[in-house]
């Protein structure tokens, strides 16, 4: 009994030095850490009459110091020309998506994403629709010196319509966002 209690308090001693070797960033509350909040719009090239543009609002949580998951709510106004005849419709959308950063965070000045998100219209929208995107973002890195870091993004997006007489779309798109 006392050689099983001797060598269980001597392993606890050892693991205690191994353990402050570590790196940590461990704060006061580790949960606000790993949370992102970014403003971003979102506009595309002109194709089949269309031109979206997009408002959105993402909440994310960082998983891994790679990997992290996203909620997205979109405002849209879609500039539409058919048959000489301009007119434009409004939506709101909810989805989600993933995003991946391909360069280390730590050591890298800028920093580079991939994205990918899905959304898809609800209430009664002018255009129904659910989009699909995949989005390369390139930002800084020196988010202890800002309260804000803004990025540059761009992209392809096909909007699968649910709306007669409006067809699908497919283009480029570019982003301009900030990260709190």
């Amino acid at each position: 009994m006392k050689k099983s209690l001797f060598l269980i308090m001597g392993a606890a001693m050892l693991a205690m030095p191994m353990q402050a070797q570590e790196e940590s960033s461990v704060s006061k509350d580790p949960v606000f850490d790993h949370l992102m909040f970014e403003l971003e719009a979102t506009t595309g090239m002109k194709n089949k009459g269309m031109s979206p543009t997009t408002f959105n609002f993402n909440l994310g949580y960082q998983i891994t110091s790679h990997f992290y998951a996203f909620a997205k709510a979109e405002g849209s106004i879609n500039l539409y020309k058919n048959d000489d005849v301009k007119t434009y419709f409004k939506s709101q959308a909810l989805g989600g998506g993933i995003g991946f950063k391909l360069y280390n965070p730590k050591t890298n000045f800028l920093g580079t994403d991939l994205r990918l998100s899905v959304t898809n219209t609800i209430g009664s929208p002018d255009w129904k629709y659910t989009s699909y995107s995949a989005d390369l973002i390139i930002y800084s890195n020196n988010k202890k010196q800002r309260a804000f870091t803004p990025y540059l993004g761009l992209g392809f997006k096909h909007i699968n319509s649910h709306t007669s007489g409006i067809s699908n779309w497919n283009g480029i798109i570019g982003t301009i966002g900030f990260r709190f």
